[in-house]
């Protein structure tokens, strides 16, 4: 069945569903209705209670809180996204409102209809449990490898900024001559200014040599009064908001590169900065649209399409996120962080084989990178090669001494040694 997320993965974000084999998945997802939708339809209006779960498998919606006509909340849902019971719900005093913004395939499963099969094990003697049965009788404390995996790819690991390197380029006329003697450059610089005062690329050179200094507070005032000089240049303005970003300000550098954008609109550079400026903000989606557009106005540049997998990634598009970490791969096939990704992507679309490889191709590439080995862990607890998982975990554990890897790790150690506890105890 054709589909933007794995169904599979979709369903074990719900408590209920957390412990239930691939087989027993597959029952659930056998007895839910699948439904399409266009632009602007509406998927459900009710006051009332209804105890349906859906899983927007494809698309995004709108699901909407009104009282009385007026709109009090909205949520905005991505393909991959939960739609509880309680979501479906008024309180009397309010309905809710769903419609799809863009062509939609949503999926619903009534939670009271839910059925499975009686014996487990043809021929067995034992009591048979059902699956929601035993999802309650296992301890809470219990956390299968799936859920801490799905958890630890969606958010990334501290470390992932390491894998994914975002750097914010200047657009300054001479940034790239190198620089001898600065104390004369600068000099020189400033006669020119005194000499034209209308010289804006005299400021950017001025505020790019005092950058390279880490002086941040002598290149925002050099860029500027390049801005004051001239309020519609593009470079003074791309430039004066890598230093706004540099300095920690992100809402101003967002205003800066925003009219850079304006001004200077079929500039690559401008496009991927804003891009990296909107991912600090989590603007994933409003990254994306500026990273697309960087990477049509030059199509060969690699670090866009990255930037598009890692952000297609953090939304559960895992679909278009495979799709740009192979257009990455493409354009340089030493780029480790395409591999990364392009793993993640397939392994949340159950292609666990072809995840693994990816992920091996990233260790070739770099076999120190502890991230890509995290990852590799991962997938092999989904493939079942615990001890190999296990091995990868207790390596990564002595060799840190991060307070945050090593929860991270001990958790995975820890759930792996419990998961595969409760896979014996159901193979006796």
């Amino acid at each position: 069945m054709p589909g933007s997320v794995s169904l599979r993965r979709s369903l074990r974000k719900v408590p209920n569903f957390r412990q239930l084999s691939a087989k027993e998945l597959d029952i659930v997802i056998n007895q839910m209705v699948f439904k399409e939708y266009k632009d602007g339809d509406v998927l459900w209006r009710t006051g009332i209670g209804l105890n349906l779960l859906g899983i927007v498998q494809k698309g995004e919606i709108v699901v909407e809180r009104q009282i009385n006509g007026t709109v009090v909340r909205s949520v905005k849902l991505y393909a991959g996204d939960i739609v509880q019971p309680r979501d479906f719900r008024g309180d009397g005093h309010s309905s809710i409102l769903a419609r799809a913004v863009t062509d939609v395939r949503f999926c619903i499963l009534r939670m009271d209809q839910i059925n499975f099969p009686h014996n487990r094990r043809a021929g067995s003697n034992a009591r048979t449990i059902s699956p929601l049965h035993r999802v309650w009788r296992i301890s809470l404390y219990t956390a299968w490898i799936v859920v801490i995996a799905l958890i630890t790819i969606t958010v990334s690991w501290q470390d992932m900024s390491r894998v994914l390197s975002g750097l914010l380029y200047f657009e300054s006329e001479q940034a790239d001559q190198p620089v001898f003697d600065h104390k004369r450059s600068v000099e020189l610089l400033n006669y020119a200014e005194s000499v034209d005062h209308s010289a804006v690329f005299a400021h950017n050179q001025e505020g790019y040599l005092w950058y390279q200094r880490n002086d941040l507070q002598s290149a925002k005032a050099a860029f500027t009064r390049a801005v004051d000089i001239e309020q519609t240049n593009g470079p003074g303005l791309n430039n004066l908001a890598v230093t706004y970003f540099a300095s920690g300000q992100i809402q101003q550098a967002a205003i800066s590169q925003k009219e850079a954008a304006k001004y200077d609109p079929n500039n690559a550079a401008v496009h991927y900065n804003l891009g990296l400026i909107l991912m600090k903000q989590n603007y994933n989606m409003e990254a994306i649209g500026e990273f697309k557009e960087a990477s049509n106005i030059n199509p060969a540049w690699v670090l866009p399409y990255l930037q598009l997998g890692f952000n297609y990634v953090q939304i559960q598009d895992y679909v278009n996120a495979e799709k740009a970490a192979n257009t990455a791969i493409k354009l340089d096939s030493d780029q480790e962080a395409a591999y990364v990704i392009l793993s993640i992507a397939l392994y949340n679309q159950d292609r666990d084989q072809e995840a693994l490889k990816s992920i091996k191709s990233a260790l070739q590439l770099d076999p120190t990178d502890d991230v890509a080995k995290f990852y590799k862990a991962i997938v092999l607890n989904e493939l079942e090669e615990f001890d190999s998982a296990l091995s990868i975990l207790e390596q990564l554990l002595k060799s840190t001494n991060d307070l945050g890897q090593i929860s991270r790790i001990s958790a995975e150690i820890d759930a792996t040694h419990r998961f595969l506890q409760s896979h014996q105890v159901d193979d006796q």
